[in-house]
């Protein structure tokens, strides 16, 4: 089965040891990462399946930020191509 899908993923998470940076010293890490593109899904039985996803990020956000929420560090913001493949357990 041929599918479009579009994504929006993110994470917010705390740094154990804090890093420092010519900024200032970075608390917690940020990512926020839109996408969209085609895929590919074939069914082997009614719960199993492997899929194929490819495609390229509209929106590619991941930035150290102090304990203020102030960003100090954009570690990453460029736009880049995207692919995935595995296989689905159904329940």
């Amino acid at each position: 089965m041929v599918q479009l899908y579009a994504r929006l993923d993110g994470f917010y998470g705390n740094i154990q040891n804090n890093v420092n940076t010519t900024n200032g010293v970075a608390d917690n890490v940020s990512m926020t990462t839109a996408m969209a593109g085609p895929g590919y899904q074939y069914n082997f039985t009614k719960h199993i399946s492997v899929y194929v996803y490819t495609g390229y990020t509209i929106f590619n956000d991941i930035r150290l930020r102090d304990a203020g929420g102030d960003d100090v560090k954009n570690v990453n913001d460029s736009n880049t191509f995207y692919s995935r493949a595995g296989i689905k357990f159904k329940i």
